[in-house]
């Protein structure tokens, strides 16, 4: 028996509406009022037009069924349990700025936080909270890497707060490497989530073994450069840190 078709023939089919002629249209009757955008899709989006009228924008990617619950007890103050984005949102020009079909994530400008060298609208691991925090952080290397945190919570709600361990070779180890192989610009190599009370500190401990500083070569492999590595502490709101680790 042939195929049923499910839904309107192709001819007919509903186009999705314009959602940025929409938002604009509420920046416009919201005046000076706050307005929040919160995008929902599955992969990053160019929102070039909407960062600047905008007065918060929350990635929800797909929230599926039990979402729109959770987005609720974030937006109203219910929760404190703000996430880190996991991708680069670029500039809506980025793919005309090199063929979709090159996969090398090297290619100018590059691809992902590893290897873009242009300004994304938002970074990899941007994330901001409710309350405030600060950080501070010490290294030390042998066959494990050791790094102890100390994390503040100086606001006045409790909440949730990411530390990143990004990778950042020095210019020492960039020059052995040459141009055998391309080396990213960072990489993330651990990460750990706390709670804290309003006015609470903890001390945050990354432990891993100095392999994990190794990167890919050309053959695929991976290979330990000896030399200084400047391990990268990031919170997702600019207020890194670093700490050198010499392997």
């Amino acid at each position: 028996a042939p195929a049923r078709r499910v839904g309107p023939p192709p001819s007919r089919a509903r186009q999705p509406p314009d959602q940025k002629t929409l938002a604009s249209a509420v920046f416009a009757a919201a005046g000076s009022k706050p307005v929040i955008v919160i995008l929902c899709n599955g992969g990053a989006v160019s929102i070039d037009e909407l960062v600047e009228p905008s007065h918060a924008i929350v990635e929800a990617f797909n929230p599926a069924q039990q979402g729109p619950k959770a987005l609720a007890a974030l937006l109203f103050g219910h929760e404190n349990r703000w996430g880190k984005l996991p991708i680069t949102i670029y500039d809506k020009d980025y793919a005309s700025k090199l063929p979709i079909q090159d996969m090398e994530y090297d290619t100018p400008p590059g691809r992902s936080y590893r290897y873009y060298t242009g300004k994304p609208l938002f970074e990899f691991g941007t994330g901001l909270s409710l309350t405030k925090f600060s950080h501070t952080c010490t290294c030390s290397a042998t066959n494990e890497v050791k790094c102890s945190c100390d994390l503040f919570n100086t606001g006045t709600r409790a909440g949730d707060e990411v530390i990143m361990v990004f990778d950042k070779l020095s210019d020492g180890v960039r020059a052995a490497v040459g141009k055998r192989h391309p080396v990213p610009i960072k990489r993330l190599v651990d990460f750990e989530r706390v709670s804290l009370a309003a006015g609470a500190s903890t001390t945050v401990e990354f432990f891993f073994s100095v392999g994990n500083l190794a990167i890919t070569t050309a053959d695929g492999t991976k290979k330990l450069y000896s030399g200084v590595h400047e391990l990268s502490f990031s919170r997702g709101n600019g207020a890194d840190s670093t700490a050198p680790v010499t392997v």
